[in-house]
């Protein structure tokens, strides 16, 4: 049911009892009103024949009295008018022509003894006499009654009439601008947001549209925004495939060369007597290494590797502090500090790749190690959150990355490390395996002061 209906429905029941509630008064108190009315009547009758009684005799004319109540019968519509002595005994009576016996009301009023009445009555007497009239209220309720029923199909009359034009003001003020609204809001679902309601309206509904036009000014924004960022991801994608597909075949070319050259330099080095050749030849081979390690990282970042076939069980604790134990000389080589709260994940398992996960650490770790001096700090700290995920935060004290940089870390060969240092695909290969085990990576730094990269892995349950 509209809420416009709801309304008129609301509205014509108030009136509806408003308006018998004061109908209910008004036939509850009909007789009551009538008999009071009837009673105002008779006594001004009653008095108007006193007079004429006073006056008729005092001027000796007695004859008067009984033509003057007879006129009143008459024109009137008394039933009787009776005028009766001190002991109520009947001295003039006029009897109306049609008698209504119905609802008969009598009034009764003395004649008092005046002193003007002295001359022919005694002032022993208080009373001379009584005035008694007979009159039928029924006219004066049934007149009521038509009048009543007046005001009944009047009550209907304005119920429908008010309802009706309430109703048509509810259509124009209240059920048009919400069909308007939902108009709208049916073009917003199909996918259409560059229609705008008009604002011109000073109500609830001036500002409701207000507030929708900027709710659809920020959902285009947000949509501009979403496809700007699928652009990016799409052209990202194709770049990492293009990039992919292009170290593979790199990979693949220098592999067995680069081997070759390794093993001969290392022969060399074995058989040449001259020393002089001998640290050169060890440049070479140092320098051969490298190579081999930029082509297995790039044979890493270009293979599609299928990380479901290798999930398994882990102890994401234990693979963390193997790791760390690993590279435990690095730190005291280094002089670099390490502080490690891991107690709260202590027997958090995931389903991971060891290998996989241990690749991600090392990386992460050789990532801090480029970044701070000797004497720097490095704090790993685990998390479990909402007893669904566990989350591990790598922090550094370095040189931190600058913020036209942050997004840019997990490109393919993109680096600030020096030449000799870096191939830009360390993050690059940590994001991919972190995605490929359905993880999440960020990272939050500061120059000069700090860089956190965070990871977050689903806890197997």
């Amino acid at each position: 049911m509209k809420i416009a209906f709801k309304l008129i429905i609301a509205i014509t029941f108030i009136l509806f009892v408003l308006l018998g509630l004061y109908l209910y008064v008004e036939i509850s108190h009909t007789n009551e009103w009538v008999i009071d009315d009837e009673t105002r009547r008779l006594n001004l009758f009653c008095k108007t024949i006193h007079q004429q009684i006073e006056n008729s005799m005092l001027d000796k004319k007695i004859g008067e009295i009984e033509k003057f109540i007879k006129k009143l019968v008459l024109n009137i519509g008394f039933n009787e008018i009776t005028i009766l002595n001190s002991n109520q005994e009947v001295k003039i009576i006029a009897k109306g022509v049609n008698i209504d016996l119905r609802d008969n009301f009598v009034y009764f009023v003395p004649i008092f003894n005046k002193k003007e009445c002295f001359k022919c009555h005694k002032n022993t007497k208080p009373v001379l006499g009584y005035i008694r009239i007979s009159k039928s209220i029924t006219p004066a309720l049934l007149r009521v009654k038509k009048e009543l029923k007046i005001h009944i199909y009047s009550f209907f009359a304005i119920v429908i009439i008010t309802s009706l034009l309430i109703g048509l003001a509810i259509f124009f003020i209240v059920n048009t601008p919400i069909k308007v609204l939902l108009d709208a809001m049916k073009q917003v679902e199909k996918g259409v947001t560059k229609k705008r309601l008009s604002v011109s309206r000073n109500d609830e509904f001036g500002v409701i549209s207000k507030q929708f036009n900027s709710m659809l000014n920020a959902l285009e924004n947000s949509q501009e925004e979403i496809v700007r960022l699928q652009e990016e991801k799409i052209n990202r994608v194709d770049k990492m495939v293009l990039v992919g597909q292009i170290a593979a075949g790199i990979a693949h070319q220098m592999k067995t060369p680069l081997a070759s050259a390794m093993l001969r330099a290392e022969m060399l080095m074995e058989d040449i007597k001259n020393k002089s050749y001998l640290g050169e030849l060890k440049f070479i081979n140092h320098q051969l290494q490298r190579c081999k390690e930029i082509v297995e990282h790039l044979l890493g970042f270009s293979r599609s590797t299928k990380a479901k076939e290798k999930l398994q069980e882990c102890n994401f604790n234990k693979v963390l502090t193997d790791i760390i134990e690993i590279l435990s000389h690095i730190f005291r080589k280094n002089d670099v500090s390490l502080k490690i709260d891991v107690a709260e994940t202590d027997k958090v398992k995931v389903l991971a790749s060891c290998d996989q996960l241990e690749q991600i650490f090392l990386n992460l770790f050789s990532n801090s190690f480029d970044a701070i001096e000797k004497g720097g700090t490095i704090s790993v700290k685990t998390k479990v959150i909402d007893n669904n995920f566990i989350e591990v935060d790598f922090t550094d004290d370095g040189s931190g990355i600058s913020k036209e940089n942050l997004n840019e870390i997990f490109e393919p060969f993109f680096t600030t490390k020096e030449a000799k240092n870096g191939t830009g695909l360390g993050l690059a290969i940590c994001r991919k395996l972190i995605e490929e085990l359905r993880g999440t990576i960020t990272v939050a730094s500061e120059v000069n002061k700090y860089t956190t990269f965070t990871i977050s892995f689903p806890i197997l349950k």
